[in-house]
């Protein structure tokens, strides 16, 4: 749900960082035509506590897994983690970063695989 992020929120992952909810949701909108049977799994969730500014930060790792409408059909599959820092209210998300157990180019080769999507 978008609704817990600040509208000038911080993203970044492996590939891209930018700021906006307004952009993250565009990226989004772009990207999931191309998903077939995306799937994230919820590994844990974890407060860590507040960062050198005060600022409460909370980790969740995660598992992705989805193929890509491409003729290959290609496997994407990422384990991850976000930290999130929240705003001064602890109401709002000011700032997701993800690591991946991949790096952003390995991530992308994984597009050069061949797969076979699961029956729809």
């Amino acid at each position: 749900d978008d609704a817990i992020y600040d509208e000038q929120c911080y993203f970044a992952d492996p590939t891209v960082a930018f700021r906006g909810l307004r952009l993250w949701k565009r990226n989004l909108q772009l990207l999931v035509p191309f998903l077939i049977a995306p799937s994230v799994k919820l590994l844990s969730i974890t407060r860590l506590g507040k960062d050198e500014e005060g600022a409460e930060l909370i980790k969740s790792e995660w598992q992705l897994e989805t193929w890509l409408s491409l003729p290959w059909t290609p496997l994407i599959s990422i384990l991850g983690t976000t930290v999130y820092t929240l705003n001064e209210d602890g109401n709002k998300v000011v700032s997701h970063v993800e690591g991946w157990n991949v790096s952003g180019t390995q991530a992308l080769l994984q597009m050069f695989r061949g797969g076979t999507p699961p029956k729809q």
